[in-house]
């Protein structure tokens, strides 16, 4: 929460009603109630919802806090404070924005299942590397954090529009945003699946593990032409 936005609010209300001195003191009194109502948001949401009511509703009488309150949360572009994390603790990344929270939850689940992310509880940790994200033959991203901090780039070269309309993302928000939208296709394989589904003839050999067994099962999979979508899924 931000315990000082009533400071802020106080002298934008005073500035634009040009309140009397003794109607900023009666105000300044209340800066906890204030502070209270509105420190859950970002101050310039608060300022813009202020001055939205000055011009749209009322520029003799300033707004109760009731009004300010109901601006913000009925403007769908407006998101809470998100609030700031223990620093001695692990906090894996969180959005307030509705529009992309699932979106955004199945990207966080997926870079934890990758173990690009650690998860918040150790218990959670995959126990063995048993998914990866691949590029579009299939093949392992050696480095994702920065493939994908590339592809969210590209995105927003390409598509500004549909960023624009968001405010203060971070960069994982921004990925969310890019998938959704589907300008980012983020292909994950589960490598138990892809086993599953080789041809029994590589299986054999896998398991037969004889000198030089490996040097042949990736001669066997580079020849199967299944072996791009084995055991891949997308993320939405």
């Amino acid at each position: 929460m931000n315990e000082h936005i009533a400071e802020k609010f106080i002298d934008l209300v005073a500035k634009l009603y040009d309140l009397s001195d003794k109607a900023i003191e009666a105000m300044r009194v209340n800066s906890a109630e204030i502070d209270g109502a509105l420190g859950d948001y970002y101050w310039d949401d608060i300022k813009d919802a202020v001055n939205t009511y000055f011009v749209r509703k009322n520029d003799k009488t300033r707004p109760t806090l009731a009004k300010v309150l109901a601006l913000l949360e009925t403007n769908d572009r407006v998101k809470k404070r998100v609030p700031e994390p223990d620093e001695n603790k692990y906090h894996l990344p969180r959005t307030q924005l509705w529009s992309i929270r699932d979106t955004f939850d199945a990207v966080i689940r997926t870079m934890v299942q990758c173990k690009i992310l650690e998860p918040e509880n150790p218990i959670d940790a995959p126990v063995a590397p048993g998914y990866s994200l691949v590029d579009a033959s299939g093949a392992p991203i050696l480095n994702p954090k920065q493939f994908l901090r590339w592809q969210v780039a590209d995105a927003k070269a390409v598509r500004p529009d549909v960023f624009a309309q968001y405010k203060s993302t971070s960069f994982w928000e921004g990925l969310a945003i890019a998938v959704q939208a589907r300008l980012i296709t983020l292909r994950v394989r589960d490598w138990h699946e892809t086993f599953y589904q080789l041809p029994a003839a590589t299986k054999a050999v896998i398991r037969d593990r004889h000198p030089g067994a490996t040097g042949v099962v990736n001669e066997m999979i580079a020849a199967w032409p299944g072996y791009a979508m084995a055991g891949v899924m997308e993320v939405r």
